[in-house]
Formats: C-alpha cells, structure tokens, sequence
C-alpha cells in the first residue's frame, strides 16, 4: 500500500508540499476574512447608522493585506510541520500499526 510506504522526499517535493500548503493557509484566512466582513456589515444594517463606505476603504485593505499574509506564514510552517511528521519522522507508521492493525 502507498501510504505505509511514501516514495522518496525531494527537495522539489518539499517546495511544491510547502506552496501547496500556504496557498491552503491563504485560502482559509480569506473565508475567515470574508466571514468577518459579512458579520460586519450585518451589524451595520442593523445598527441603522449612516456609514460612509467608498472604493479603497484603508481598514479594509489592510486587514485583507494583513489576514493574506498571515495565512501564507501560518499555511507554510503548518506545511513545515507536517513534512517533518510524514517525511522525517515518519510517525504516520507508528499510527497506522497501532489503530488499524491490532492483535485481539
């Protein structure tokens, strides 16, 4: 079976696994950008205020500008972390051994 035994880690392996996983990190801080910004203008509904908004708003662009960011880094050593588990460690074996193929 391919999962207990991985093919060879290469260094493109590794950058590929590493972009993979910060452009996941990118992704997921952005829905959770866009679930603030829906919560937001929820509240501002139904706050009934009158809220000036017009293109370019600075707040804005800068929490999308700081939540892309943090995803890339939190994406990329999330994907650091999990290569050295799967790849380095291998501990993936140790839990495959011990959940599914137990002696009764």
């Amino acid at each position: 079976m391919f999962i207990n035994n991985p093919r060879e880690a290469s260094k493109f392996k590794h950058a590929v696994y590493l972009i993979a996983s910060a452009i996941l990190g990118i992704l997921i801080n952005y829905l959770m950008l866009v679930a603030i910004q829906v919560i937001l203008l929820q509240w501002i509904l139904h706050s009934e205020k009158n809220i000036i908004f017009y293109s370019g708003y600075p707040p804005f662009l800068i929490l999308i500008c700081v939540f892309l960011i943090m995803g890339a880094i939190g994406g990329f050593f999330i994907g650091r972390y999990w290569w050295r588990i799967i790849y380095v460690e291998q501990r993936y074996k140790q839990y495959i051994s011990t959940k599914f193929f137990k002696k009764s």
